[in-house]
């Protein structure tokens, strides 16, 4: 048994942050637009932000843990981390704006019937 100062008590709420992400994320691929009701669509947020609550801290608590013998270094590693949850998210944002209007666009002409000069016009 590990002394009591080494004992890892984060690395359970790590696994079930990765969990309510999974679990979120397969919602969110099996749904659809146009026939999921709106409370699902809200509990499916719920259940992510959940996810990424548990996960952004435990990285934190995790450097933290890692770095407690160099009390120096823990506020270079939270920066660090922070940076990168940062930065990380910046691309993800751009990526996912990128996609919903190209399938905003598609779905414009498949489901309203616009034609395409049209749906090009409106965003």
């Amino acid at each position: 048994m590990l002394p009591q100062s080494t004992r890892c008590y984060h690395i359970l709420w790590s696994f079930i942050a990765a969990t309510f992400m999974c679990t979120s994320n397969v919602l969110y691929t099996q749904s659809d637009a146009f026939s999921t009701p709106v409370s699902h669509w809200i509990g499916y947020q719920v259940i992510q932000g959940i996810g990424a609550g548990f996960g952004m801290q435990m990285t934190l608590l995790s450097v933290q843990l890692k770095l407690k013998d160099n009390p120096d270094l823990v506020p270079v590693g939270i920066a660090f981390v922070m940076f990168l949850q940062y930065l990380g998210s910046t691309f993800t944002q751009v990526a996912a704006g990128t996609l919903f209007n190209n399938e905003l666009q598609a779905g414009l002409v498949e489901h309203a019937g616009l034609n395409p000069s049209q749906a090009a016009m409106l965003l």
